[in-house]
C-alpha cells in the first residue's frame, strides 16, 4: 500500500552503511587506543543513539577523549570519509525512488546521520533530488526514541501522521512512528535480520526486497 507521503530512513534503509556504524566505535576508539573490552557494555545503548548523543556517553567514560563536541567532531570526521567515498545505495532503491516519484508521491528522508553528510551522500549517489526535504535527528536535538522528527515530516508536509509512511529498518524506530500514528513499513537489512521478525510483527507492512517493492502499483 502506497501512501502519498514516505518518510525514508537512511542507514540500512536506502543505503548499506549498517556495517560501517556497528564497527564505528570500534574505529573510533581503537584509533584512541582504547581496547574494546573497556566499552563492551555500551553497545546496545550507542546502537539508537544520535551522533551528539553517543559522544556525551563516550565523553563521559573516557574522559580524556575530551569534551563530547571533540569527541563528535572527531567521529564526524570518519563518517564523513565513509559517505563522501563509498558508502551505496542498496539494491533496487534508486528504481524504487524513481517509481515513487513518477507516481508524485511526496518523499523526505528522516536519519539519526548529520544533516551535511545525509544531503553529501544522497547527492554522490544521485538520489538527493527524490526528496522533498531532509531531517536529521541531529538537528532536531532528538532521537528515533522519541517521534519528533516523524511529527516534523507531516507538519511540514500539513498531514496528518496515519497520511505518512514511515520506512524504516529498525524495530525501536517503527515502534515510535507506529506509537505515533504513522503507518509503518519495515525495510529488511541484514545487518538487524535479528529484529527482522519483531519488526514483521509490529509493522503495517514489510518490504523485503526493494526491487520489486514498487514495481506492480
Amino acid at each position: 500500500m502506497i501512501k502519498r507521503y514516505m518518510v525514508w530512513d537512511m542507514d540500512g534503509t536506502l543505503i548499506d552503511s549498517m556495517d560501517m556504524w556497528n564497527n564505528l566505535t570500534d574505529e573510533y576508539l581503537e584509533s584512541q587506543g582504547i581496547a574494546a573490552s573497556e566499552y563492551v557494555d555500551l553497545g546496545e545503548r550507542l546502537e539508537t543513539l544520535s551522533l551528539s548523543e553517543g559522544a556525551v556517553l563516550l565523553a563521559e567514560r573516557f574522559p580524556h577523549l575530551g569534551q563530547p563536541s571533540e569527541i563528535a567532531g572527531q567521529i564526524n570526521d570518519l563518517l564523513a570519509h565513509h559517505y563522501r567515498e563509498h558508502l551505496p545505495l542498496k539494491p533496487g532503491v534508486e528504481e524504487a525512488l524513481n517509481i515513487l516519484s513518477v507516481q508524485k508521491v511526496h518523499m523526505c528522508v528522516a536519519s539519526a546521520t548529520p544533516q551535511s553528510l545525509i544531503q553529501s551522500c544522497l547527492a554522490r549517489l544521485g538520489v538527493l533530488h527524490y526528496f522533498d526535504f531532509i531531517l536529521s535527528c541531529e538537528s532536531l536535538n532528538t532521537s528515533k526514541r522519541e517521534p519528533r522528527i516523524y511529527w516534523e515530516a507531516a507538519h511540514r508536509w500539513e498531514v496528518n501522521p496515519g497520511e505518512v509512511a514511515v520506512c524504516e529498518d529498525a524495530y525501536h524506530a517503527l515502534e515510535t512512528a507506529q506509537a505515533a500514528g504513522f503507518y509503518t513499513v519495515a525495510v529488511f537489512d541484514k545487518a538487524s535480520s535479528h529484529q527482522w521478525q519483531a519488526c514483521v510483527n509490529l509493522a503495517d507492512e514489510c518490504i523485503t526486497d526493494m526491487r520489486s517493492a514498487f514495481a506492480m502499483t
